[in-house]
Formats: C-alpha cells, structure tokens, sequence
C-alpha cells in the first residue's frame, strides 16, 4: 500500500503533471532485493509475476476508507479494546 500512495501523490500533485508512473520499487534493506512492481491498465503487478495484482483504484477506496475511520475516531474518540491493543504496535502512540 506504501508504493500505491507514492503513486497517487504523484498523479494528483501539480508538480508531477503528465507523468505516470509505470514501475514501482520497495528497497527493504533486510531483503536481498527489493520489491518491484508494474503498473499496466491501472493494475499494480508484481514484476516477478508472484503476489496479487490490485487496481489502483481499490487501493484508493481503502486509502479513503482508513481516512474516514480515522477521522470519525478524531472526531468523537474510540473504543479502546485492551485485548488488542496489548499487541498492537501503534499502542504506544494512544493515550
């Protein structure tokens, strides 16, 4: 989902437009190599033809249904379940 965001900052922002993206790369330093995908057809791809393929256009629906959630959960807080957030690694960030 990283790589997607990276590609929907640089097809809506001004500096970048006309451009398209058409390969994405993910340096994971603790990996030998890195992740590459293509996008064809507004389909991201694995170039290495392994994984699930997702249109950019679902990745932007959950983009925007994480935004909402996080919004509504700003706006009038959320129910902490303790059993979950034990092992959540963002727990640290809630008070």
């Amino acid at each position: 989902m990283q790589l997607c965001l990276y590609d929907i900052a640089v097809r809506h922002s001004p500096k970048f437009r006309g451009l398209r993206p058409v390969k994405l790369t993910l340096e994971m330093l603790e990996h030998e190599r890195p992740k590459e995908y293509v996008i064809e057809n507004g389909i991201i791809i694995p170039a290495s033809k392994r994984g699930k393929s997702i249109s950019l256009e679902e990745v932007e629906k959950m983009i925007l249904d994480i935004a909402k959630k996080i919004m509504h959960d700003y706006q009038y807080g959320y129910d902490r379940n303790t059993k979950k957030c034990d092992r959540c690694p963002y727990r640290f960030y809630c008070t």
